[in-house]
């Protein structure tokens, strides 16, 4: 069902084997695409090749073996990976389907690739990599406790904070707190106000490119144990707090499950799908008294634009496809609105935004469409995703 996925190739042109043969059945004209890129060497090692189906979808042709009959190197399959997110960017691919690279006929570990295809992720946050049919492993839910210096591109600091709850002020003083995991946001979104609230000119104007891990928010949250039955927390309101880093240190799950049995009110603020990974705690903090509630935010139903302004955020798709899980789970959205997407500014106005070059355009950087957020509240049983 995916509009794209990976297929793992070898280098002589043989599709006969694994899932390489269950494409070349279904797809039969894939075949002769896949062996004219390696005879034009467009598909070598460290390439992959994109062929576009008749549906509109994508296969990423992905080497992981040099002979049919080898075994998968590491290195080749480590090269590879690292060149999924750009040809998926080149080729407008927001969503890509990767099944276990290599750990089939290749014989390698899942457990010592499954870490390059999330390095590779968190280096193209704008692409869902959605991970197909990889076994349990060990480690599976548990979090990172070695500090990252460098997340693709950005910096990652790491700094103990006085306190992890602030009092709620100004246009979201109806709060009682606000609960930031993590100060700055990878997802650099060109009209973010949080930029204006950094501590520094060269962090505002680096804004994107670093993010500060709290590393001592789970003790923090600790000293409230006990004080916060009722309060209204709101999750994030300087930060994404599911930004492409969460997939690593699990900061953020944490914290919902220091929370959970505390009775609180809480909203959390994000446009990343990757909310659905705590469905189950989401589900525990109603069930122990607690108020929950999702907001995800979409800020145009126009990808163009959205590409413009977040770059390096998941896809409205992505986003929507989330809400959808969160609702099949007991999620239920909070007053649908058809203006939700819409955008209420006159096409004439000269902040629309238009694409770079049209005629009119004063800047490709003019203020985005529109916003407005798609809300759910957790209730219901919750399923595994």
């Amino acid at each position: 069902e995916a509009r794209a996925f990976c297929n793992p190739v070898n280098l002589v042109g043989a599709m006969g084997k694994g899932l390489a043969a269950q494409v070349a059945r279904r797809w039969p004209a894939c075949v002769g695409a896949y062996r004219a890129a390696l005879q034009t060497r467009a598909l070598r090692a460290g390439t992959v090749s994109a062929w576009r189906r008749r549906d509109g979808g994508w296969i990423l042709q992905v080497p992981t073996k040099r002979y049919w009959r080898d075994r998968s190197p590491l290195e080749l399959v480590a090269a590879s990976i690292r060149a999924i997110g750009p040809a998926c960017a080149r080729h407008g691919i927001t969503e890509i389907a990767v099944p276990p690279l290599g750990c089939g006929l290749g014989g390698l570990d899942p457990a010592a690739v499954r870490p390059l295809v999330l390095e590779a992720a968190a280096a193209h946050p704008g692409i869902e990599w959605v991970l197909h049919r990889w076994p349990e492993t060990a480690s599976e839910g548990s979090a990172s406790t070695e500090p990252i210096a460098k997340l693709g591109k950005a910096e990652v600091r790491h700094e103990s904070f006085r306190e992890i709850l602030t009092s709620a002020t100004g246009f979201i003083s109806s709060y009682d707190y606000t609960l930031n995991p993590y100060a700055g946001c990878t997802y650099g979104c060109t009209y973010c106000y949080a930029a204006a609230f950094t501590r520094t000119d060269g962090d505002r104007d680096a804004w994107g490119r670093w993010v500060t891990v709290k590393e001592n928010a789970l003790e923090r949250l600790g000293r409230w144990r006990g004080r916060l039955v009722g309060r209204r927390i709101y999750m994030s309101s300087v930060t994404d707090p599911y930004q492409p880093i969460e997939r690593k240190l699990k900061l953020m799950r944490r914290l919902l499950e220091g929370l959970a049995g505390e009775g609180v009110k809480l909203v959390i603020q994000t446009r990343s799908p990757d909310v659905v990974r705590d469905i189950d705690l989401l589900e525990r903090l109603e069930n122990e008294g607690g108020k929950v509630q999702v907001n995800m935010t979409v800020t145009t139903d126009d990808e163009r634009p959205r590409t413009t302004f977040e770059p390096w955020c998941p896809s409205n798709r992505a986003r929507l496809k989330a809400v959808a899980a969160l609702t099949e789970a007991g999620v239920r959205p909070r007053s649908p609105s058809p203006r939700c997407c819409g955008s209420p500014i006159p096409k004439d106005s000269p902040t629309r935004w238009r694409p770079p070059g049209a005629s009119g355009s004063s800047s490709s950087r003019s203020m985005p469409t529109a916003g407005t957020t798609s809300s759910s509240r957790a209730r219901g049983a919750a399923r595994s995703s």
